[in-house]
């Protein structure tokens, strides 16, 4: 029951479209927590003295209803009383109207001290009938095409009032055949809003679509609608048309479904196919194109949408992507965890007298102990290393890099390091501990989201020690006559960090958008222990 016009209060109108949508669209829907918060707030809207005696009967009324049928009754005829209060004349609309909710209204009406009737009054002009189907209201000018071709997409266009200022306008609709109400968002289009229901829905079966139009604010509230789930709005699918196909302001009218003539039924019905994809050319709507994406007209590769294209909704600029400040911009996952594993490769330097003087290295025995420096005296042909390269230490890392711009990233390495050598001479034992700081450059166009190969630069300082072995035969010998005292293999140490810094190159697979194997390389130097080393650094990462 609508306040009059003499009767009515500034916030009767919000009220009632708030008790509009949840008794049209979440009630009948049976989405009964969804009417219970709208019809709430209404009633907050209202408090004490913001709406009118009749409007506020009318939430409590559809409360008691909605409660009734919830199954729980108490609730429902506390609402029923508060209802009689503000208007006894309050009635339940025949359409609403069980064996329940009948009950439990004569129970409150006898209380009160009344006799229920039996349902709601004719409409009149003061009092619209509840979700009415009307083209237009002071809020909303939408004019429904008459009719429209199967298996062509079918354009809706509204022109809102700025005084609501809309979060988003959405459709809500059902094609001939349906099971379900499916939903589409409106797009700016000129001085309004426009959207053209895909084509594949419509199917060839002739038949009605029915929709409703909902203008919806930031907390997702309805400020205003055009039609309801219980009275849509309808468009006539016909085989053929008799007029101008309808369009939206300032474009074409939509085609018809590419290779739809072998589409025998609406998508929804079961058994159904759906009608062939372009994957090129030209579109009206998302829904025409392999890819999922039409930007002006043509059908474009989502997974390319080129940053700066002009959009007004996220759906534009594909999988990806945002609509950011009216252009598409890249929207990467923002922080990439995983789990990788490191081998250390040294560069060995060429010495002599590696053992006799501790050059470079450091000489291990077979029984653990440090071969002595200084003496007897070794030959110089035997004790030496020559110039190569060998494995050193090996580290389990976890791994996390975080995009900052379109192609930089930061992160860092934890973790810890096994095959180190013994205890250095002075005692100290070897560091396994792994701390490291990184920052990477990756190449190309939108890197964080481009599936397939993503090379990359980086730069790294950190903690670790690496260390690497080579076996040494030493030949000793008496310093005055020079001759051959004794024979062995010793093992060299070298011992290098602990703090580093390094630079090289890796290269990610991406095996979708937001995971990926990857692999780099860097030369690296170690200090204040002198050394260089080649890690070369295997993992797997997940985007989150």
């Amino acid at each position: 029951m609508a306040g009059t016009a003499g009767a009515a209060v500034p916030k009767d109108d919000l009220a009632l479209k708030l008790d509009q949508d949840a008794m049209s669209n979440d009630y009948l829907a049976m989405k009964f927590a969804d009417s219970d918060k709208k019809l709430r707030q209404g009633l907050a809207i209202c408090g004490k003295t913001g709406c009118s005696p009749n409007v506020l009967a009318q939430l409590h009324r559809d409360l008691g209803i909605l409660y009734v049928v919830w199954n729980r009754p108490e609730e429902g005829k506390e609402h029923f009383a508060q209802a009689l209060q503000y208007d006894p004349g309050t009635t339940i609309p025949k359409d609403l109207v069980t064996p329940e909710v009948t009950t439990a209204f004569a129970a409150s009406a006898k209380q009160a001290g009344g006799a229920p009737r039996a349902g709601a009054p004719p409409p009149t002009p003061e009092t619209p009938a509840r979700g009415a189907p009307a083209s237009s209201n002071e809020d909303i000018i939408h004019t429904p095409p008459a009719e429209q071709a199967t298996l062509t997409a079918v354009p809706l266009f509204a022109e809102v009032s700025e005084d609501l200022s809309p979060a988003k306008v959405v459709v809500r609709y059902k094609v001939f055949g349906g099971a379900d109400w499916k939903t589409a968002d409106m797009r700016r289009v000129r001085k309004g809003y426009g959207v053209e229901l895909p084509c594949e829905d419509m199917g060839t079966t002739p038949g009605d679509l029915k929709y409703y139009i909902q203008v919806l604010g930031p907390d997702g509230e309805v400020l205003a609608a055009v039609g309801s789930r219980k009275a849509p709005l309808r468009v006539a699918i016909k085989n053929q048309i008799a007029g101008e196909p309808p369009r939206l302001p300032g474009r074409r009218a939509p085609a018809r479904c590419a290779g739809g003539e072998s589409t025998e039924c609406p998508p929804d019905l079961p058994g159904c196919g759906t009608a062939k994809k372009s994957s090129a050319g030209t579109c009206g709507v998302d829904s025409d194109c392999q890819s999922g994406s039409c930007i002006d007209e043509h059908c474009t590769d989502s997974a390319s949408t080129p940053t700066g294209t002009k959009c007004e909704t996220d759906r534009q600029c594909g999988a990806g992507y945002v609509c950011k400040t009216g252009f598409c911009e890249a929207n990467p996952k923002k922080n990439w965890f995983g789990l990788a594993a490191q081998q250390d490769i040294i560069i060995l330097p060429a010495a002599q007298y590696v053992c006799f003087r501790g050059t470079l290295y450091s000489c291990v025995q077979g029984d653990g102990t440090y071969y002595d420096t200084g003496k007897p005296e070794t030959s110089p042909a035997a004790d030496e290393v020559k110039a190569q390269v060998g494995a050193g230490t090996t580290r389990i890392l976890l791994t996390y890099d975080r995009p900052v711009s379109s192609n930089f990233a930061l992160g860092g390495r934890i973790g810890y390091a096994f095959g180190g050598g013994p205890d250095s001479r002075s005692g100290s034992p070897f560091l396994p501990v792994h701390v490291e700081a990184r920052v990477s450059l990756f190449f190309g166009s939108e890197p964080f989201i481009r599936t397939g190969f993503r090379p990359y630069l980086v730069a790294s300082f950190g903690v670790a020690q690496i260390d690497a072995s080579v076996p040494v035969v030493v030949v000793e010998q008496d310093p005055q006559t020079g001759a051959q005292t004794q024979t062995g293999t010793l093992i060299a140490w070298k011992r290098t960090g602990a703090l580093f810094g390094s630079g090289g190159l890796g290269m990610l697979y991406a095996l979708g958008r937001n995971t990926g194997f990857f692999v780099d390389v860097r030369g690296q130097r170690m200090f204040p222990n002198l050394g260089t080393a080649i890690p070369i650094q295997i993992g797997y990462v997940v985007g989150l």
